[in-house]
């Protein structure tokens, strides 16, 4: 028998996926239920709301991927290669959708912050804070080579830039150019190309 936390763990992966896929609008409380195999009762009984489902799904999303671009920052190689290895990563992330649904759909961080952030306080708060806990966690990357403060706009430089890629690779549908534009991101921060 389910415990509620697997309940709610269910609610929240069904609505992360949908809501990555086809966009928070789209999305209605019924198809979560439905893809998370729980009744609108039990899903009320831990979300007041889809839009409490959404910043729920964001906080789990954010925060969990906080310690893969942690663990890149701190691990070892080069200033270059850590770079290089944020785009390999979000373009394993875009092959891997690809290859489950015919097409890549980005970034939920991303998505929500252009679909919904304009529209909901809450939601702009909410990926705001998020972004903020990923610049910090690769501004290491930047910190040898620059001024703290430096450091952190150099940081929010690259997801600005990693964003643009996913959005390149959206509109083609092809994840290859998150891997052509991350080759070409170290030189934009000044560090050596990879070999």
């Amino acid at each position: 028998m389910a415990t509620q936390p697997d309940t709610r763990e269910r609610i929240l992966a069904a609505a992360l996926d949908l809501f990555c896929r086809l966009g928070y609008t789209a999305v209605g409380t019924q198809e979560i239920c439905d893809a998370a195999g729980v009744l609108k009762g039990s899903m009320y009984h831990f979300f007041r709301s889809k839009l409490e489902i959404a910043l729920a799904a964001l906080t789990h999303f954010g925060e969990s991927s906080v310690e893969d671009f942690a663990g890149i920052a701190s691990g070892p190689g080069t200033p270059a290669e850590k770079v290089l290895a944020i785009f390999e990563m979000e373009y394993g992330v875009a092959v891997r959708q690809k290859a489950k649904h015919g097409r890549v759909y980005g970034c939920f961080l991303a998505n929500a912050s252009s679909e919904m952030a304009p529209k909901d306080d809450s939601v702009r708060s909410c990926v705001h804070r998020l972004y903020g806990l990923w610049h910090e966690a690769i501004r290491p990357i930047f910190a040898e080579s620059q001024k703290k403060s430096t450091a952190l706009d150099q940081a929010r430089m690259l997801f600005a830039v990693m964003n643009g890629s996913i959005l390149a690779a959206i509109v083609a549908n092809d994840p290859e150019q998150i891997r052509k534009l991350g080759r070409q991101a170290p030189k934009l921060f000044g560090f050596a190309a990879v070999a």
